[in-house]
């Protein structure tokens, strides 16, 4: 399967991944909280598709950003072990988990996720395309979401891999 993120150039450089999820390290987000990161990996978000992508930079950037700055497209190829793979279709989760602002128990359930370190994969609904998350088929999800990546888990490194970067600018009239 192929999962896309959008990045600053400088984090785009390593072949790593775990150096990719260092953004984890300095910022909590919806499916973490930044005092449970351990030193040794990280929490990598990327998604199912490059546009879906692009829209969660989006409503993370300023417009600013937007505007004037180039960004790098990763491009990885996963395997997506069923071992080695939870899906939280949004039917299992809590009211509210689709805050814009945030949702505590989300970012409960993705540092448990994280500190338990049973899967390398956590695939979630999206909050910022949520059209994608009203099928209940958890295959849907998986096609649809985002996909977080568990960087300190001992077979992250055997099932992701980074396979192309290529420059990405948005389109000014996304950001006037």
């Amino acid at each position: 399967m192929r999962l896309f993120r959008l990045t600053d150039p400088q984090f785009a450089v390593s072949d790593d991944i775990r150096d990719h999820a260092k953004g984890s390290h300095k910022v909590s987000g919806r499916w973490h909280d930044l005092q449970y990161m351990l030193s040794e990996g990280g929490l990598l978000y990327t998604s199912a598709s490059a546009s879906m992508s692009s829209a969660e930079k989006q409503v993370h950037a300023t417009q600013e950003q937007l505007r004037n700055h180039e960004f790098a497209l990763i491009t990885y190829e996963a395997t997506l072990d069923p071992d080695l793979t939870t899906i939280l279709p949004a039917a299992a989760l809590p009211a509210g988990w689709d805050d814009p602002l945030g949702c505590e128990p989300c970012t409960r359930a993705g540092s448990d996720w994280y500190q338990e370190g049973t899967s390398v994969f956590l695939i979630v609904p999206s909050v910022t395309l949520p059209a994608t998350v009203y099928d209940p088929d958890p295959l849907d999800t998986m096609r649809n979401g985002n996909v977080l990546v568990n960087t300190r888990h001992p077979h992250a490194a055997d099932l992701i891999r980074k396979v192309n970067v290529t420059p990405f600018r948005y389109d000014k009239r996304l950001a006037p």
